[in-house]
This record gives structure tokens, sequence and C-alpha cells, in this order.
């Protein structure tokens, strides 16, 4: 039922409020090379987490009646929003990284 989807709704966006809070946060969420810090390896672990719960939810919602898919999307988008959040820094800083590199290879 769509009451039933509601409540996996907040469930999942609860979830992926509480990752978002333990996550790893500012210049640490970003640093690359050396050592992952503690925060940054809980990050991966939560991404992972998120990330494998998405599925599962993308993967069960199938059966769901049009109204109950509508109900848990938002919960879904949530855990997709704060997985990228997570990871995204990463990135970022690598691209930065690579960047600064090749401006260093072809200037000297």
């Amino acid at each position: 039922s769509a009451r039933v989807a509601s409540g996996v709704a907040k469930s999942l966006r609860v979830l992926a409020d509480k990752a978002e809070m333990h996550a790893a946060s500012g210049e640490e969420q970003a640093k690359v090379g050396g050592l992952c810090s503690a925060a940054q390896q809980r990050s991966a672990v939560l991404f992972t987490h998120l990330q494998a719960a998405h599925l599962a939810a993308v993967s069960s919602s199938g059966g769901l009646s049009e109204a109950a898919r509508a109900a848990v999307q938002p919960g879904m988008d949530r855990m997709r929003e704060v997985a990228l959040e997570l990871v995204l820094p990463w990135f970022t800083g690598l691209v930065a990284e690579a960047e600064k590199r090749i401006v260093k290879v072809h200037g000297d």
C-alpha cells in the first residue's frame, strides 16, 4: 500500500541522513594522496552500503503499484544523492590533482 511505501521512503531518507552525518566533511572529504583518514574510510563504507540499499530498493520496487513506487521514490532519490555526495569530492580532488600534474609535466 502507499502508506507502507511512505514508511519505507521515510526509512530510506533517515538512513541517507544518518550516513551523511557520519561522513568525512570539508577539506578532509576531498583529500587525495596518502593514506585515507578514518572519516574517509567511513565515507567509503557508507557509500557502499547506500549503493547496496539503493540497488535493493530499486530491484524491489518493480512489483509495487504506481502509487507505492511514487511514494518510495523520494527515499531512493535521497539515498542516491547522499551516496554521490560521499564520493564526488574525491573524484573532484583526483581531477584537480591530475590537472596539476599535467600542467607540471607540460611546464617542465
